[in-house]
């Protein structure tokens, strides 16, 4: 099974177990949860098979997450995973062959020789013979080739780091380049809780918004977003899931189910961005200054909407609300949380010896040539990136390829034979 269905099965496994893990279900109990569960047709996003599971099925798999993380629900390979148990020694060598004095020979044809001499009897599967030519041609490519009005309700979280909410929302063009605000808010208190200005509304801004946000504050139970692109990727998803952090998307042009978020925006554009002149501000740090300058200074100093009071019934503001529950918080290990947010990726190594992401080319030990590895970067700093061989191995740093510097390396020209 390819490494990226794997992924996904787990992911469809992990939002199952979700609200058992982070205990935001409304059940008296986890077993309870699950035993709801039961009876309910699930659909395997990889296989679509559907089918009915157990409610032990899902607390195994809770426990695994809890043991393993992420890759704990991931299907397990075979141990003789690339091996083919029906061919023999001789049937292996027989297929090589076929195909080396005949290149474009016909898989059928291939089967058909291997009855006729004996190596094999016909109720072995064509699709046995397809699966070991196919892995012959990876392992082995050819030295020219490379192939590249709704019914709502209010709602409101008991406790701080319940739930966040996260968007985006422009500002002023700076030399006629939009800018944008991303910024995510904790339900309960209104607090923002990571924030910045960028000229892009991408994945990886929003990533780095929130990798600051989980190191500051710690590590919500449930992140609430919209299903554009910087919110609706795969490696977002697998960072949440490694945090155990409940991905929520609202529903599609539906920005009144992130009312809190769409509320912060409102109030700050209100406060700052109409009335002011924002052409003084002539790059993206003095935006950002003013952006914090408010936040800090005035926005968290405040009480918003219906948060609540002290004893004496004085409204809590923003910040007073959020730090009453801090004893609560969950955080990580820093270096742990940037290891969460790195990039990973399904390489095969090209036959110089390199690996590609995104037009950049990096180099690789030449014993890992034709293998297929994990690429793994800090998709701020595309420089710094490893490779990983295998499940549980080391990683292994790698560099950008400097093709000028690799000109002047010094290669054995001539290699001399005997007394020549």
């Amino acid at each position: 099974m390819k490494y990226e269905d794997r992924e996904k099965i787990a992911l469809w496994k992990f939002g199952y177990i979700a609200p058992a893990y982070n205990n935001t279900h409304s059940f008296s109990s986890n077993a309870a949860y699950f035993k709801s569960l039961e009876g309910k047709s699930l659909r395997n996003p990889v296989t679509n098979s559907v089918r009915t599971y157990h409610k032990g099925t899902f607390e195994n798999w809770l426990s695994l997450y809890r043991r393993f993380g992420i890759e704990g629900l991931m299907p397990g390979q075979r141990s003789d995973a690339g091996t083919f148990r029906v061919l023999s020694d001789d049937a292996q060598r027989f297929i090589i062959e076929q195909i080396e004095k005949y290149p474009r020979i016909l898989n059928t044809i291939v089967r058909k020789r291997l009855i006729e001499n004996k190596l094999i009897d016909d109720l072995t599967s064509q699709s046995t013979i397809d699966r070991f030519v196919k892995g012959y041609h990876e392992k082995c490519p050819k030295k020219d080739e490379y192939h590249d009005g709704k019914d709502r309700k209010a709602f409101e979280f008991e406790f701080a780091n319940q739930m966040w909410q996260a968007d985006t929302t422009y500002l002023s063009k700076i030399d006629g380049r939009q800018t944008y605000l991303m910024m995510i808010i904790d339900d309960a208190s209104r607090m923002p809780v990571g924030f910045e200005v960028f000229f892009a509304d991408s994945g990886v801004n929003f990533q780095k918004v929130l990798k600051n946000a989980v190191k500051t504050y710690g590590i919500p139970s449930m992140l609430l977003v919209d299903n554009g692109t910087p919110y609706s990727n795969h490696q977002l998803q697998m960072i949440c899931a490694r945090l155990g952090i409940q991905l929520i998307h609202a529903p599609v042009r539906d920005g009144a189910a992130k009312g809190k978020i769409e509320k912060s925006f409102s109030t700050l554009k209100n406060s700052i961005y109409y009335c002011e002149d924002w052409s003084q501000y002539k790059s993206l740090e003095d935006i950002n200054l003013r952006v914090n300058e408010y936040i800090y200074t005035d926005y968290n100093t405040k009480s918003h909407g219906t948060t609540e009071t002290d004893n004496e019934g004085n409204l809590l503001n923003a910040r007073e609300r959020y730090l009453r529950d801090a004893d609560r918080f969950i955080y990580k290990d820093e270096d742990e949380i940037d290891q969460i947010f790195l990039h990973r990726y399904k390489r095969k190594v090209r036959t110089d010896a390199t690996i590609r992401y995104d037009n950049i080319f990096y180099e690789v030990p030449m014993e890992y040539i034709g293998e297929s590895v994990t690429l793994i970067i800090d998709p701020i700093d595309l420089s710094k990136a490893w490779i990983k061989s295998a499940e549980g191995a080391a990683l292994l740093p790698v560099s950008v390829l400097d093709r000028k510097a690799n000109r002047k390396v010094k290669r054995r020209q001539h290699i001399k034979i005997g007394g020549e």
